[in-house]
């Protein structure tokens, strides 16, 4: 976790983290409960495998079709400067757990993800038994999938065991990492059942109001940064991770059918409609999001060219 690093090294070495591996000390969906109560002093998470407690901290870790446009850099933007961070503070004061938070990593687009068959068809999809997290379980289910979701250790032997068909889980890089390539050989891209995703730092509240300002701000600038080193980093790798999934690992990589994007698209539509009537701070932050979307997207529509074209210029067929 290089935020871990930053922090310490900005601090001078006046701030320790003594890190442990996923269920060293709490099993992985408990560790918000640890935290707030003081088993842990911080947890490194995702807020969706807590949604069950709040359909609204799926909107604070990972958006759907981008809830109305966002990508990765933009839903950061409504993150720190649209009052998002407030409203997923404001979910933890709420529910009444001890915890401060901050987004701490920019996670990418994800891909569809991994499968032991192409998938070719929106038909060829519907009903696999597949894993996924977050909002993203709900909207699948909605289209007629068997969704599981497991932590993040379980989903290859998942997959090598076929107890399911298929899996998300991040990215070229860290699903490389997880070993993906050495059980199934079809990875298709992109997908839209997280378009913009974070994941979180959460603080016990004790430890947190015990730390003088200078450290807080350290923490809090670290968090910050990392959201866009991370981002770079990833970026300026993914290339060459599929390159080799592809050369050495014998992965295909499969372009996603365009009725599976729009499908995904209705689906999160139907469940987000649900959840908004069923819960009000769900409403409150999917309507926050949804002011900021259309700043973003007026700015960007009227302001950028089609990067489309501007991508098939420089590097599309020379005519």
């Amino acid at each position: 976790m290089w935020v871990i690093e930053d922090i310490e090294r900005m601090s001078g070495g006046r701030l320790k983290f003594d890190v442990s591996p996923p269920g060293a000390i709490v099993a992985p969906f408990e560790q918000l409960d640890a935290c707030s109560d003081g088993v842990i002093d911080v947890s490194f998470s995702w807020s969706g495998y807590w949604m069950g407690k709040n359909t609204a901290l799926a909107l604070v870790c990972s958006l759907p079709g981008g809830n109305s446009g966002f990508d990765p850099l933009t839903f950061q933007g409504w993150m720190w400067e649209g009052g998002g961070l407030e409203l997923y503070q404001g979910l933890y004061d709420k529910m009444g757990y001890k915890v401060k938070v901050f987004p701490t990593q920019t996670d990418y687009i994800e891909p569809l993800g991994w499968f032991n068959k192409e998938i070719k068809s929106l038909e060829d999809f519907k009903g696999m038994k597949y894993r996924a997290g977050g909002m993203g379980a709900e909207v699948y289910k909605e289209m007629g999938m068997t969704v599981v979701t497991v932590p993040g250790g379980e989903v290859v032997p998942s997959l090598e065991k076929k107890l399911i068909d298929g899996a998300e889980w991040s990215d070229p890089w860290a699903d490389s990492a997880l070993g993906f390539q050495d059980v199934v050989k079809y990875y298709h891209m992109p997908g839209a059942h997280q378009m913009a995703a974070t994941t979180e730092i959460l603080i016990n509240k004790d430890i947190w109001n015990s730390l003088p300002d200078d450290l807080q701000a350290i923490i809090e600038v670290g968090c910050r940064g990392r959201l866009v080193t991370t981002w770079a980093m990833a970026m300026a790798k993914f290339k060459d991770y599929m390159e080799k999934l592809q050369t050495e690992n014998g992965v295909t990589i499969v372009e996603t059918p365009e009725e599976i994007i729009l499908e995904t698209l209705k689906a999160w539509d139907r469940v987000a409609e649900r959840e908004y009537a069923a819960n009000p701070e769900f409403a409150e932050v999917y309507d926050s999001q949804k002011a900021f979307a259309e700043k973003i997207i007026f700015t960007i529509r009227r302001m950028h060219p089609d990067y489309q074209s501007v991508w098939d210029y420089y590097w599309g067929p020379k005519k």
